[in-house]
């Protein structure tokens, strides 16, 4: 299986809820940054918007990052050998 493939099922997993609550945090900061260059909102609410953008992309990037970590292959599989503990001389 193609490197390529084998990222993209760490990322796409559908059964897991973290998946979902991060694709949705990605649309809803989508929708915000939408809002505030078709609206040209201006004044304190540009700035609220904006940082509630940041937040939510920054929180489905830590997701993300987290879902990839669980879906890690194990050592075995990866075809990585842990380190032998070797004895002090």
């Amino acid at each position: 299986m193609s490197e390529l493939i084998i990222a993209l099922r760490r990322f796409w997993q559908p059964r897991h809820p973290l998946f979902w609550l991060a694709v949705t945090l990605q649309l809803l900061s989508s929708f915000m940054t939408t809002a505030l260059y078709v609206r040209d909102i201006e004044g304190p609410l540009r700035w609220v918007l904006s940082v509630c953008a940041v937040i939510n992309t920054l929180a489905s990037w830590w997701l993300f990052a987290r879902i990839w970590r669980e879906a890690a292959p194990p050592a075995a599989e990866s075809g990585m050998v842990e380190p032998v503990e070797r004895p002090l001389r």
